[in-house]
């Protein structure tokens, strides 16, 4: 398969930043789809599932907005992000704080009125705002990072040993500033050699430029035929967001918790939590209404006791339809799939079943236990 320029420079980048987050310091051997797919969709994820179809542009505006936006980069790990800001900004001097102002203003600017924008332009606002907030380079490194930035513009397949020397170099940098904390000092002559601080320009770039553009992506800002799209689409596939695609389907209440007394809670049920962290509940069930509405019966069944012969009756009452319509709505770009995928709001089953059991235990008839 051949690919773009374009799309190869997205791959790098994919592999640079997963290099710099990932434990142990060691690049792993995936491949470069798996790795681009996988951290794409941890940002797209997240984004997605804060936009609300009406207000995208100001949603957008206050995730990436300073003091926010540390929220969305604790995607990739908390720990090395947070390393990799504090080694730029204590031993080379560079203001992160400046930087996400900067960028924040320029995305601002971008999208107002509801326009699009390129990922062209995302690169170099974000080039702009790193260069702008770092310490002044001597004239041979700044050559060098000058250049650095130019062919990460245009990788091609002979980049990436080049690119992924200066993660290494980067990463074992990181390494010195975690376990020499107490003496930046000692730090800054371990890491004084010369073209570091061009290094973590350049991935300070990359990581700026990669996150804003399938934040940007994702909230449906950027133009169409744009590289970034493709992928974001793709991950979408696969991780739906909270709000789905569709804005006329009735939203799906906030967690509950029954009151009724009818039916006891099964003894042989574990409230298992799941949707936490990073890890999205998926349940192995047919991507369609008929499936969705099997799959919270038998959760209905998992959770509460009595209620063995009332599946189609559970099935009638309007609060379950309207959940079922819900998690169907948010599924809307995986339908038809063998998968089914649970809003982010709900870690339990119980909690999706409180939504309707006071329904059920009112209304269901008198014989049943």
């Amino acid at each position: 398969m051949t690919y773009t320029s374009s799309e190869i420079s997205l791959y790098v980048d994919a592999m640079i930043i997963d290099a710099i987050v990932e434990e142990p310091s060691i690049i792993k051997e995936a491949g470069a789809s798996e790795v681009i797919m996988s951290l794409v969709g941890k940002v797209r994820d997240y984004i997605a599932s804060k936009i609300r179809p009406d207000h995208k542009a100001e949603d957008l505006l206050n995730l990436l907005a300073p003091g926010v936006i540390s929220t969305v980069f604790s995607i990739f790990g908390k720990t090395w992000i947070g390393i990799l800001f504090g080694l730029a900004t204590s031993v080379f001097k560079i203001n992160i704080g400046g930087i996400v102002l900067s960028l924040y203003n320029t995305v601002k600017s971008l999208i107002s009125g509801g326009k699009q924008t390129t990922s062209s332009e995302v690169d170099s606002a974000v080039a702009d705002a790193v260069k702008s907030n770092a310490q002044p380079l001597s004239s041979e490194d700044e050559a060098k990072a000058i250049q650095t930035l130019e062919q990460n513009k245009n990788s091609t397949a002979s980049d990436v040993g080049r690119r992924l020397r200066d993660a290494r170099a980067v990463k074992l940098a990181m390494v010195t500033y975690r376990d020499n904390q107490e003496n930046i000092h000692k730090v800054a002559g371990l890491l004084s050699f010369g073209g570091l601080q061009g290094k973590i320009i350049g991935i300070l770039t990359t990581l700026f430029s990669y996150v804003f553009k399938i934040a940007l992506s994702a909230a449906g800002f950027m133009v169409a035929g744009d590289v970034i799209n493709s992928y974001v689409g793709k991950a979408q596939g696969l991780l739906p967001s909270f709000t789905g695609t569709s804005t006329s389907s009735p939203p799906i209440s906030p967690p509950i918790t029954s009151t009724q007394t009818r039916f006891k809670l099964n003894p042989s049920y574990k409230d298992i939590r799941h949707n936490t962290g990073d890890a999205t509940w998926a349940e192995g069930f047919m991507n369609t209404t008929e499936g969705i509405s099997d799959m919270l019966v038998q959760f209905t069944k998992e959770v509460y006791v009595g209620l063995n012969d009332l599946g189609d009756f559970i099935k009638s009452m309007p609060t379950f339809k309207s959940l079922v319509n819900g998690i169907e709505t948010f599924n809307s770009s995986a339908a038809g799939s063998s998968v089914v995928f649970i809003p982010r709001g709900y870690t339990t089953k119980k909690q999706l079943v409180d939504l309707f059991i006071d329904d059920v235990a009112e209304k269901a008839p008198k014989s049943t236990a």
